[in-house]
C-alpha cells in the first residue's frame, strides 16, 4: 500500500465519525413523600378588625365577633349600628380540623333587658334585629366557590334564632370571616344598611343591653 492510501483512508474514517448522531441518555427513579397531616391551632389575631375583644384560639371555634352599639334609637323607629373609624362588623369563623364535615353558625339574643337603675332588669320587648351580609374574607384561604362558606341575612326577634354562616360539606376549612358591614365615611345612623335594630313605639325609654349568642356546630344545615 502505498503513502497515498494511507492518507485517504485516515480522512475518511475521521469525516465518518464526525456525522454519527448524539445519543441521549436518561434515568428515572421514583422516590416517596410521607406525611400524616395534624389539625390545626388557630392561634393568632384575627383576620379582620372586628373586635374589641380577645381572640380566642381553637381549631373549631368562633374566633371573634362584634359588639353592635346604638347610641340613640327613637321609639318606633330603625337605626343602623355606628361603627368606629377604620373598623368592621363580621364574625370570624375557625374550621382548622382537617375534618370537612361543613359547619354553621345561628345567632339569637339571650335577653335584652334595661341596664339602668331605675327599671333595672327590665326587658325590651317588640325589637326585631337584621344582620346582613356584605362579603366573605379570608387571608390564609383561597376564596373559590368549591371551599369558601357562605354568609346569609339573618334576622331575629325575641328568642327565635337565625343562621348567619354557613359552610356545606367540604367547604370552609379554613378561616373565614362574613364582614357584616365596614366603616365608610359620613355614616349615617338613619342609613338602611348595616346591622340594623327596630325599636317599637311601646317600649320604656331607658338603656338597654342585649346579649347575643352566636353558637357553630359542625353541622352545615
Amino acid at each position: 500500500m502505498n503513502k497515498k492510501i494511507i492518507a485517504s483512508i485516515v480522512v475518511t474514517m475521521t469525516f465518518g465519525a464526525a456525522l454519527l448522531p448524539a445519543v441521549a441518555n436518561a434515568d428515572e427513579l421514583k422516590s416517596d413523600v410521607t406525611v400524616n397531616v395534624q389539625g390545626g391551632t388557630g392561634e393568632g389575631p384575627t383576620e379582620e378588625d372586628i373586635s374589641e375583644k380577645p381572640a380566642r384560639d381553637g381549631e373549631f371555634i368562633i374566633k371573634a365577633v362584634s359588639d353592635f352599639n346604638y347610641p340613640s334609637v327613637p321609639l318606633g323607629e330603625t337605626r343602623s349600628a355606628t361603627i368606629a373609624k377604620d373598623k368592621a362588623y363580621g364574625i370570624e369563623v375557625v374550621d382548622v380540623t382537617g375534618n370537612g364535615t361543613g359547619w354553621n353558625v345561628s345567632v339569637s339574643m339571650d335577653s335584652f333587658k334595661i341596664k339602668d337603675k331605675e327599671n333595672e332588669g327590665e326587658d325590651l320587648k317588640g325589637w326585631e334585629l337584621t344582620i346582613p351580609t356584605a362579603e366573605v374574607t379570608s387571608k390564609s384561604a383561597s376564596i373559590r366557590p368549591e371551599n369558601t362558606p357562605t354568609g346569609q341575612k339573618a334576622t331575629i326577634s325575641g328568642e327565635l334564632s337565625s343562621i348567619v354562616f354557613k359552610a356545606d360539606e367540604g367547604k370552609g376549612m379554613g378561616r373565614y370571616t362574613n364582614i357584616f358591614e365596614r366603616f365608610a365615611e359620613n355614616q349615617e345612623s338613619t342609613r338602611t344598611t348595616g346591622v340594623q335594630l327596630s325599636i317599637p313605639n311601646t317600649a320604656r325609654k331607658a338603656s338597654y343591653i342585649g346579649k347575643l349568642n352566636w353558637r357553630l356546630t359542625n353541622t352545615p344545615n
